[in-house]
C-alpha cells in the first residue's frame, strides 16, 4: 500500500510541476511577429500536377 501511495504521489508532482511550467499565451503569440513591411522574395523552384491537384514547390526568405 506505501508503494502505490508514493507511486500516485510522485504522479502527482510531476503532472503538477508540468502544469506549471507551461507557457503563457502572451508568451507564445509573439512567437509568430514578425515584420509586415519586408518582402518575402518567394522563388517558385517547380510545378507538378498530381491527381487534378497543383503542387508548387516554393521557396521565401526567413525573417
Amino acid at each position: 500500500m506505501f508503494i502505490r501511495c508514493l507511486g500516485f504521489t510522485c504522479v502527482v508532482l510531476l503532472l503538477v510541476g508540468a502544469a506549471f511550467s507551461q507557457v503563457s499565451y502572451d508568451q507564445l503569440v509573439h512567437h509568430w511577429d514578425y515584420d509586415h513591411s519586408a518582402p518575402l522574395n518567394i522563388k517558385q523552384a517547380g510545378v507538378r500536377e498530381r491527381d487534378g491537384i497543383t503542387i508548387y514547390d516554393i521557396s521565401f526568405s526567413s525573417p
